[in-house]
């Protein structure tokens, strides 16, 4: 079933806020699959909390077509710790990341993305919104940007994406130099456009008049070679 990412949406429609569910049929319950983890076993919620929460499992579960002849949702390209932090959220509208070391935020980061992208696909504003937030948290605990995880949001998101945004923002603010030297890999071409595009716009035409006045072409001359010896260059002769 198609629906377009919450992230797509116009401004007015992702701006609308979802009032908490306080009450809920305790015997309706659906079934939430991760098809990433096809061995995992399914994992269960309460239709009203699902539906309340996700117009996607609404229409869904409410439907004449598999989803809701079954009451089951197969969630693609998700593994079963994405699922349940959903539910979790669901429930409480909190992140249950659990706890994060230097040595493994990168790991709750890219859980944190996945989740990201699956709420886009399920038109959950409120929960995006809640993982970007705990994604900057943890930036400025750790003092880190996992830019392994770039390639990821570039392969998952469309351009102007909200996540693509703030990971180009942080390359250009927060990232060290050196990280682009030594993670070329990190850094696709799509997401180096991205962040050329923010930088240019950023700095004042001022400032970029002021330098180009003050621009040395020296630095982009050629560096002219000593004269080389004599018998340096001499061929060996018999």
């Amino acid at each position: 079933m198609a629906t377009p990412s919450a992230s797509r949406r116009s401004d007015r429609t992702a701006e609308k806020k979802i009032t908490p569910l306080n009450r809920w049929d305790p015997e309706n319950i659906v079934t939430l699959f991760a098809a990433e983890d096809e061995s995992a076993k399914p994992l269960k919620i309460h239709k009203d909390v699902a539906c309340h929460y996700s117009p996607v499992f609404k229409a869904a579960f409410n439907s004449r077509f598999t989803e809701g002849e079954t009451q089951t949702y197969k969630l693609e390209d998700v593994g079963q710790k994405t699922v349940r932090l959903l539910i979790h959220w669901m429930y409480h509208q909190e992140l249950d990341v659990g706890k994060t070391t230097s040595q493994t935020k990168s790991l709750t980061d890219k859980m944190l993305i996945e989740l990201w992208v699956l709420a886009d696909k399920l038109l959950i504003p409120p929960l995006q919104n809640s993982i970007v937030q705990e994604l900057e948290r943890q930036r400025k605990r750790f003092k880190a940007t996992s830019t392994s995880c770039i390639n990821y949001v570039y392969e998952k998101t469309a351009p102007g994406s909200p996540l693509r945004r703030l990971f180009v923002s942080w390359c250009a603010w927060n990232v060290a130099r050196s990280r682009f030297e030594d993670r070329p890999e990190h850094f696709p071409k799509e997401m180096l456009l991205d962040l050329v595009q923010l930088l240019a716009q950023r700095v004042p035409t001022s400032t970029k008049e002021a330098l180009a006045k003050e621009r040395d072409m020296k630095e982009f001359e050629v560096p002219l070679g000593e004269d080389e010896d004599e018998d340096d260059i001499m061929e060996d002769s018999d």
